[in-house]
């Protein structure tokens, strides 16, 4: 049988400024909540309701301990001590698959989407603060293949095909 995955097998940015910055080191939880968005009828002939699958309304909880010199709770801090609004909220997110079969010029097999930052709370965590809140999608996903030596990300739509999902459904 194989392993349960570990989250530390994503590795997860957020572009601050033209740099993608590392959302590692003070994040007790970053979540994938893909969120199905459904539709149902029930036909005059039928006692169930015929259900279908109609877009999705991610979302991506994150809850971080607030040390200022890691530049991506900096980033968020900001965004919510200042109560930030629209664009000065927004930015791109990537998400890196490290157990996807990587390209040894590009990089591991990634996806990029626009997200709005919306920061819901400062908390006391024992005398700590703590910052949560939630990435909200303001695009589809772009796949691709992110260099996390260099920090690039290059869309390129053959790397789903390379995510360890999809390697594992093709074996």
């Amino acid at each position: 049988m194989a392993g349960v995955r570990m989250r530390a097998d994503n590795a997860d940015y957020l572009m601050i400024g033209s740099t993608y910055e590392f959302i590692g080191n003070g994040f007790t939880k970053l979540d994938d909540d893909p969120a199905a968005s459904t539709s149902s009828k029930r036909y005059i002939n039928m006692r169930s309701e015929v259900q279908s699958i109609t877009g999705y309304a991610w979302t991506a909880p994150f809850t971080f301990d607030q040390i200022d010199s890691e530049k991506a709770i900096a980033f968020l801090t900001k965004i919510g001590k200042e109560e930030m609004t629209g664009s000065a909220t927004e930015t791109n997110y990537v998400s890196v698959d490290l157990n996807g079969t990587k390209d040894e010029t590009k990089g591991y097999p990634a996806r990029m989407r626009k997200v709005a930052v919306e920061v819901a709370s400062f908390d006391d965590s024992d005398g700590e603060i703590e910052g949560s809140g939630n990435l909200l999608a303001k695009s589809d996903w772009s796949y691709g293949f992110f260099n996390v030596e260099t920090k690039a990300f290059s869309e390129d739509e053959t790397a789903k095909t390379k995510f360890a999902y999809s390697v594992t459904l093709a074996g």
